[in-house]
C-alpha cells in the first residue's frame, strides 16, 4: 500500500491510489481463476468474493473471514444498498468509508473499492479487539462503541456473528486445492439446510 498501512490517515487521493494499487491486478487474477462454465450473476458474485480474498491477503486479513463478512452482508451481490444506507458487497456505511478517507459514495458502490474499504474496516476492528474474529464481527456489524460497551459481542449482533462465524469456519475448512467456486457453492448449499 505504498507505506499507508492506516488508510484512515491517508489523504483521499492517496486512499484512492492505494485502493487502485491494491485492487488493480484483480481483473487478470480473477479472470484467470474463474471456472469457464460460470456465467451471469453467479460469475459476478464469484468475482466479488475473489476480489475480497485478494484484497484481504494484501491487507493482512484472513481471506476466509473477509469472505464470510461478504457472504453474510450481500452473498457477493454488487450494487446493494441496505435500509440504513450501507453500500456494496461488504455493506459499508458511507460514514465509515469517510472515516477511512473515502468520501464519494459513487466510488464506494464499486466492488473493488467497497472491498478495500470493507476489509480495511474489518482489519481495524480486528486490531482494536485483539484479533478476536467474533468480537471484530460484532464491531463490524454494531460499531466499535457498542461492542466496547457490551464488553464483547453485542446482543443485537449475536445472530450476525453466529452466521458469519459459521461461514468463516466453512470457508477456512475448504481444502487449498479446492476451487473458490466449489467452496462458495458448498457454503450456499449449507445455507439452505435446516
Amino acid at each position: 500500500m505504498h507505506g499507508y498501512g492506516d488508510l484512515a490517515h491517508a489523504p483521499a487521493a492517496v486512499w484512492l491510489a492505494s485502493a487502485i494499487a491494491i485492487s488493480a491486478p484483480l481483473a487478470s487474477s480473477v479472470q484467470a481463476a474463474e471456472p469457464p462454465a460460470m456465467t451471469g450473476p453467479r460469475a459476478a458474485r464469484y468475482e466479488s468474493f475473489a476480489t475480497v480474498a485478494v484484497v484481504a491477503r494484501r491487507l493482512g486479513v484472513d481471506p476466509a473471514l473477509a469472505m464470510a463478512v461478504t457472504w453474510v452482508e450481500s452473498r457477493g451481490r454488487a450494487g446493494l444498498e441496505g435500509a440504513a444506507g450501507e453500500l456494496g458487497i461488504m455493506q459499508v456505511m458511507p460514514a465509515t468509508a469517510g472515516d477511512l478517507g473515502l468520501h464519494d459514495p459513487g466510488i464506494l458502490a464499486q466492488s473493488r473499492f467497497n472491498a478495500v474499504a470493507g476489509v480495511a474496516y474489518l482489519k481495524q476492528m480486528l486490531d482494536q479487539f485483539g484479533g478476536r474474529p467474533d468480537v471484530a464481527l460484532s464491531a463490524y456489524n454494531s460499531g466499535p462503541g457498542a461492542t466496547t460497551r457490551a464488553g464483547g459481542v453485542t446482543p443485537q449482533s449475536r445472530a450476525y456473528v453466529r452466521r458469519a462465524m459459521r461461514a468463516f469456519r466453512r470457508l477456512r475448512a475448504c481444502p487449498e486445492d479446492r476451487a473458490l467456486a466449489q467452496c462458495l457453492h458448498a457454503l450456499h448449499d449449507a445455507g439452505r439446510r435446516p
